[in-house]
């Protein structure tokens, strides 16, 4: 809306009348605002581009969240299969689930650990480590593209920030 006001006023003199290029003061002031209009439109393709590449790298950063915070009960997927190593021999074949005490607590409590009851105690053991292990490369992989991501968008707002001056 801002630069079609501006194509308007490009299109006046002072006092109100259409310019003529046969004038050379209306000559030389035309070209003067053609050239404020030509920065003007720069800077409206730069923020253009600016917001399309802000909402790529906002959906990335989100996107790298969701998979840090699936990560978030990464410790307790080696605390169970800790806990199923050492109470193999308690394990019933073809279980769903099992309780155990939890000796990385104070009081011990008991903890209720589910289990693929197509496995046995050991498998489902593996497939808590497997999944502590992935889900570890994942927090390594991921909290440097995070802070990657924190910066561009940092960059991006003092780039709108210095467009709207």
């Amino acid at each position: 809306m801002r630069l079609l006001i501006e194509v308007d006023k490009l299109g006046k003199s002072k006092s109100g009348e259409p310019k003529t290029l046969y004038n050379k003061d209306s000559k030389i002031e035309f070209i003067s605002n053609y050239e404020s209009m030509d920065s003007q439109m720069t800077i409206f393709w730069q923020f253009l581009k600016a917001s399309k590449y802000e909402k790529k790298i906002n959906k990335k950063y989100q996107i790298a969240l969701e998979k840090l915070l699936n990560c978030a009960d990464m410790e307790n997927n080696m605390i169970y299969g800790q806990l199923l190593i050492a109470n193999l021999y308690r394990i019933p074949v073809g279980a769903s689930s099992v309780t155990l005490e939890n000796y990385y607590t104070e009081s011990q409590e008991p903890i209720t650990i589910k289990l693929d009851n197509k496995l046995s105690g050991k498998e489902n053991a593996e497939r808590y480590f497997k999944k502590y292990n992935k889900e570890k490369k994942t927090v390594k992989a991921v909290e440097p593209q995070i802070e990657e991501l924190k910066n561009l968008l940092s960059y991006i707002s003092s780039l709108f920030a210095e467009i709207e001056l």
